[in-house]
């Protein structure tokens, strides 16, 4: 085994080990396209090692399909993720349109090895013990890469539009999604300017998934927080706001809006100890309760 083997089998060992703590997290209530991210990382860092190992260049063309299903739909999986965690409206057509155009790029990946639309010509030729392909991309690959930053261009927009605009979204979330956007982007764009034996693109998706985890870690969290105000607010009456133990604002329902009108003004994970107001009339009160044994109500 070499060094570029090891690389693409601890990538591949790695995306089963993230989708196995991904499926511990798991809960009824998380989107379903996080769930087809891991399971489609997977199945693209296996193409990525399959590719590598082959011995003959039909083995090697199935690997790169392989490669290229798994990134097409990750590409467009992450852009409805971000969409819902940024708790964006996005209109139906808009997201047929993103459907659309992953589908003709991967039916044009598809075409490799029997027409010249998406490669060219592709051929091998081995180089201690490993197959080294030769490759000459078609008039459709020139679409891939064209279709691949409108999605990055995207993603970037929706995720800069929600930090300034949506005050119900977490900042915590936001700004991993950023992170691993903009080291996704930089992996990515090493990986084309620099002759590097092995592809960057198995790490990238390992780094964002690693990023996701982090964010349903604390997706868990308000998870609780929405089903309890869902529950509370069937009845209409009863006002329910959430702090984490730091006290950072994690959501409330209208009643405790209507109740603390300042509660309208902070946006999640935003400190409510620096809001004045929210600050005398809720935090310093719930501190006195968590210091006072015996205190039966809040007021």
């Amino acid at each position: 085994m070499d060094l570029i083997e090891a690389y693409y089998i601890i990538l591949f060992v790695l995306s089963l080990v993230l989708a196995g703590i991904y499926a511990i997290m798991w809960r009824k209530r998380f989107s379903g396209f996080i769930t087809l991210i891991f399971l489609l990382v997977v199945i693209a860092n296996l193409g990525y090692l399959f590719v590598y190992n082959s011995e003959t260049l039909s083995e090697a063309i199935i690997g790169i399909k392989l490669t290229y299903f798994g990134a097409c739909c990750i590409n467009l999986f992450l852009l409805y993720t971000i969409i819902n965690l940024c708790n964006l409206n996005v209109k139906k057509w808009i997201r047929l349109v993103f459907l659309a155009l992953t589908i003709v790029v991967f039916i044009s990946a598809l075409t490799i090895g029997h027409s010249d639309f998406f490669y060219k010509s592709i051929s091998a030729k081995k180089i201690d013990g490993h197959l080294v392909l030769s490759k000459v991309y078609g008039p459709a690959h020139a679409y891939y890469y064209i279709q691949l930053a409108a999605f990055m261009v995207t993603m970037f927009a929706f995720t800069f539009y929600a930090i300034r605009k949506k005050n119900d979204v977490s900042r915590h979330i936001l700004h991993h999604l950023l992170h691993s956007e903009s080291i996704t982007v930089f992996l990515y764009f090493c990986g084309r300017i620099f002759p590097l034996k092995y592809d960057l693109i198995p790490l990238a998706f390992i780094v964002f998934e690693i990023v996701l985890l982090l964010i349903i870690r604390r997706i868990m969290l308000y998870d609780v927080t929405d089903t309890v105000i869902d529950t509370i607010a069937k009845n209409g009456e009863t006002g329910f706001v959430s702090f984490d133990n730091k006290f950072n604002y994690l959501g409330s329902n209208s009643v405790a809006k209507e109740i603390f009108p300042k509660l309208a003004e902070l946006r999640v994970d935003d400190s409510a100890v620096k809001n004045t107001e929210i600050n005398e009339q809720i935090i310093n009160r719930i501190k006195l309760f968590i210091s006072d044994e015996n205190k039966k109500t809040f007021f």
